[in-house]
């Protein structure tokens, strides 16, 4: 029988019965994952699990993928809940398949990523008396949970089903609000685990007596919630312009997330506006755009002559904290007033005090740029010159003519940048530890993808090529994934999923035999047991195996020359199928050079343009710069 077609809001018609308990429930549970706004179901097989992965593989606005283990599935959904916005959910069976999803959990809390935890469970007499797969599953994961619910047994009635409904779009609206996050629904089930008839089970009256119940409402969530920021945007956007014109050295960070489309335009106006350089962080989306952008921050703070010339007087941040730990320090020392705005309340590793607001940043920054007098400020000409002469002299360092030795990896950057620029429709995903600072540091303003995204909840270097498939995957966006050789050997089963699904991405590995950060660490030179304890040799000399062996076609790079290897990332993205980019890298080598650039930007000052030290200008460290009305320009 097929479904007929009804108004939106209004009860389901009538469909056939369904087989058995567990397989209504499942079914219940899918259409309303998807009637709440789950698009992406990431599923590692099981047996227990067996009703919802057939159930959500029968629910047509589910999109299904099939992944080898539990880890790499976790994470393929974070990266289809970071690249869509939407949360995304992992299935898996009882026992230690939910253990293994913790590591995404946690990066899904501290990221502030919904994700919805589907974990199947044995009934209960199966527990406490030795079954196999049967774990305490209740609120494993603790304190790192949005919400959790364990839904019990199945149960044909009118109210079990009208509540479980209500359950499951609870927990789906927890995962994205108030503040996003994990959460869990744990399912147990007896069998049959299949869509095997069970004769009476299902009782028919149930669908004659409460439609609703047994079916849902057509083109409607069961529950439908709806939040709306309560604050008065007005004055907030007076308040913020306020600070920034009142403020004498005022700078604008934006962190490491990314920022909408309209909240880039609009914060490219302000800043320009106000005459207030811009610190952004490669995942801000800022970078593609050159308005009052500074990208080379973390270089230039490492003069001390210059870092104290660039101390502010407010540090105005959007989002949660860069990258940057050179950035971060220097906020430290400078003790500036700060505010911090984020929608869900993104905290100071600093603790540097100051005000948190707790409000969306498009409408905000969009309204402080209307509000602003066109033109740049007068006043703000020589903050604005020092650091923008700032910046072309760091530029010269970090660019391709650079007096200075670069580490090789520069090239690369500079090379994956510029190509991407050209492929507005890209995203890129970027892997912790040394390329998210690499691609920090030597990618420029004014070009590069408008889309990055990285881990950074966490910052673990697992599961990274599972997240970055489930970017491409569910955005459906081609994408490049730059990562380290440890951090893509941690997540190497992924390569099977990305053959299978043929997802357009390009995994770029920096292939240096170990953990290159380690090389810039002092425990380098303080034992003679580096090697082996820290820089983790795999001995793997080439990744061409590992590719083949998954059938994704591998390329090998190990010159510096940018041209040669944007022409290779070009080609390997146009075939538009999965492909493995090898980068291979002398790590002491590039250790080296990397000491030597980080010392030629230490011990060089600042450029000669003229800008009085705020207590020179009657400013004394750490002033409260508030005021809720906007100063009047001379």
């Amino acid at each position: 029988m097929r479904r007929e077609p009804a108004r939106a809001g209004t009860a389901m018609k009538p469909r056939p019965i369904d087989p058995n308990p567990s397989m209504l429930w499942a079914r219940a549970t899918a259409e309303e994952l998807a009637r709440a706004g789950v698009r992406t179901v990431a599923i590692a097989p099981g047996s227990r699990s067996g009703p919802l992965a057939i159930a959500c593989d029968a629910e047509p606005a589910l999109r299904c993928s099939v992944h080898l283990d539990e880890r790499s599935a976790a994470f393929f959904a974070l990266g289809a809940a970071r690249a869509t916005g939407r949360p995304a959910a992992v299935l898996t069976t009882s026992g230690t398949a939910v253990a293994n999803l913790l590591p995404a959990v946690v990066e899904s809390r501290h990221a502030r990523v919904p994700l919805v935890l589907l974990t199947a469970n044995r009934p209960p007499e199966l527990h406490g008396c030795d079954a196999p797969q049967a774990i305490e599953q209740y609120r494993i994961f603790g304190n790192f949970l949005r919400a959790f619910e364990a839904a019990g047994l199945p149960e044909c009635s009118a109210a079990a089903l009208r509540a479980h409904r209500a359950r499951v779009c609870r927990l789906v609206y927890a995962a994205g609000s108030p503040v996003p996050g994990p959460v869990q629904l744990d399912l147990p089930f007896r069998d049959p685990l299949d869509p095997r008839p069970v004769p009476g089970s299902v009782p028919e009256a149930l669908l004659r007596d409460d439609p609703v119940a047994a079916w849902g409402y057509e083109g409607r969530a069961f529950v439908v919630e709806r939040r709306s920021d309560c604050g008065d945007g007005a004055a907030h956007a007076r308040a913020l312009l306020g600070r920034l014109v009142r403020a004498r050295a005022p700078v604008i960070v934006a962190g490491c997330a990314p920022l909408s489309p309209g909240a880039i335009e609009a914060l490219a106006t302000l800043a320009e506006r106000c005459g207030v350089p811009v610190l952004a962080d490669p995942c801000s989306g800022l970078r593609a755009t050159a308005s009052r952008c500074v990208t080379s921050h973390d270089a230039l703070l490492r003069s001390r002559a210059l870092a104290q010339r660039l101390r502010p007087d407010l540090v105005v941040r959007f989002g949660p904290p860069p990258v940057s730990k050179t950035l971060l320090q220097w906020i430290e020392r400078s003790r500036p007033a700060q505010l911090i705005v984020d929608p869900y309340g993104a905290g100071d590793p600093t603790h540097g005090g100051g005000e948190r607001w707790c409000v969306p940043i498009e409408p905000l920054v969009r309204a402080a740029a209307a509000l602003a007098s066109p033109g740049p400020d007068p006043r703000r000409a020589a903050w604005w010159q020092l650091w923008q002469d700032g910046e072309a002299q760091a530029r010269v360092r970090l660019g391709p003519a650079s007096p200075v030795p670069q580490p090789p990896e520069a090239a690369l950057v500079r090379a994956l940048v510029t190509t991407l620029a050209a492929r507005p429709d890209a995203l890129l995903y970027v892997g912790n530890s040394q390329p998210v600072r690499d691609l920090d540091l030597f990618w420029a303003a004014g070009t590069g993808p408008r889309r990055a995204f990285a881990n950074r909840g966490a910052n673990g270097i697992d599961g990274l090529l599972s997240s970055a498939l489930g970017a491409v995957h569910a955005s459906g966006r081609p994408g490049v994934l730059l990562v380290g050789d440890l951090s893509l050997l941690h997540d190497v089963g992924a390569l099977l999923t990305a053959s299978r699904l043929g997802a357009p991405l390009l995994v770029v590995v920096v292939h240096n035999g170990g953990g290159g950060i380690f090389s810039q660490l002092p425990v380098r030179r303080a034992t003679d047991r580096f090697e082996p304890l820290f820089a983790t040799p795999h001995g793997l000399a080439s990744f061409a195996p590992l590719a083949h062996a998954f059938g994704l076609r591998h390329a090998r790079c190990e010159g510096e020359d940018e041209a040669a290897l944007g022409r290779t990332i070009g080609a390997l993205l146009d075939r538009g199928a999965p492909a493995v980019l090898e980068f291979v890298v002398d790590r002491a080598g590039s250790a080296a050079r990397r000491e030597a650039l980080f010392a030629a930007f230490e011990r060089e000052c600042a450029p000669e343009t003229r800008h009085e030290p705020l207590e020179e200008r009657g400013v004394p460290r750490g002033a409260e710069v508030a005021g809720t009305e906007v100063a009047a320009r001379p």
